[in-house]
């Protein structure tokens, strides 16, 4: 032994220990730091990478831009409503008397002249079919022949009135003489009322002869169906040339839409508001972008059976 203090063996592993503790404390914190240095970096590296590789978008195009002049304008607003377009007059027409037809109004088509048919538009009085008049002339012929013989009786019957007339005054004046007897006197008087009614039913035939002579004249010209709109449309044909048809046969089904009418139905709560001559505004789908005043001419009085 020594003159220093014995060491303890207990104490020199207290210490050796501690040292140990320290070092691998002090190890463990820098592999840590370092490990997390390189994880960072490694996260930094990928993500620069990432975004380089990254495909950018195209630049945005310039936005056009236009210039106008600020002005007053007038925003309405309104509601609006489906309608229906219908024409403003439509009409069946047919002919008055039965026939044969033997003409139909002939119009330029993609390879010449064709009869008139479904689309064609004729003006007003222009002839869209007619009948064979044969018969009808014939007609016509024989009630002017039949007028002319009642003019002649009536002319005949007028010269025989006239006669008796002025034998009846003769007879008067020589009666007052005593120059005849009483008996001429009334014989003169019948043949006088006798003339006056053969003249009075001359007259009666001749009237009758007219009759029948413009009623020839009318079936004449009933057989000459033409347009009577100002400007119509043929909606559909329903004869052919060389048909026999009757009379009052339907022959043809015409359209006048030279004016249309826009129909369309409202709920109760609004019908009130709307009043005869009230303008509107109306638009087409078939002709984008224009517009067409109207004014409302009717209001049906009563609800529409299914929708009321």
């Amino acid at each position: 032994m020594n003159g220093d203090r014995p060491v303890s063996h207990d104490r020199k592993f207290f210490f050796g220990s501690d040292l140990t503790n320290r070092r691998k404390s002090a190890v463990g914190f820098v592999a840590f730091l370092s490990i997390s240095v390189v994880t960072l970096a490694g996260r930094w590296l990928l993500a620069s990478s990432a975004e380089a590789r990254k495909i950018k978008p195209d630049a945005a195009p310039p936005v056009s831009v236009r210039v106008v002049e600020v002005c007053d304008e007038v925003v309405a607003s309104g509601i609006r409503y489906s309608a229906v377009v219908k024409e403003l007059h439509k009409a069946e027409l047919s002919f008055r008397v039965g026939g044969t037809v033997n003409f139909l109004q002939q119009v330029e088509g993609p390879g010449g002249l064709r009869p008139i048919h479904e689309g064609d538009t004729l003006k007003n009085g222009e002839v869209i079919a007619r009948l064979d008049p044969a018969d009808f002339g014939r007609d016509r012929d024989a009630a002017a022949a039949r007028l002319a013989t009642a003019q002649a009786k009536l002319v005949e019957a007028g010269a025989d009135a006239e006669l008796a007339q002025i034998e009846f005054r003769r007879a008067e004046q020589l009666i007052a003489r005593v120059a005849i007897s009483k008996s001429d006197l009334d014989a003169a008087r019948n043949k006088l009322h006798a003339t006056a009614a053969a003249r009075r039913a001359s007259e009666s035939e001749v009237a009758s002869a007219q009759v029948e002579l413009e009623k020839a004249d009318a079936n004449l010209d009933y057989t000459v169906l033409k347009m009577q709109f100002k400007e119509g449309t043929i909606a559909s044909r329903f004869i052919e040339r060389d048909e026999r048809i009757a009379a009052g046969q339907k022959a043809f089904l015409v359209v006048d839409v030279s004016s249309v009418v826009i129909a369309f139905m409202v709920p109760d709560t609004l019908v009130g508001r709307l009043e005869i001559g009230q303008p509107m505004v109306v638009t087409c789908d078939a002709l984008p972008g224009r517009q067409f005043a109207c004014v409302i001419h009717k209001v049906a009085a009563t609800a529409d059976a299914l929708t009321r």
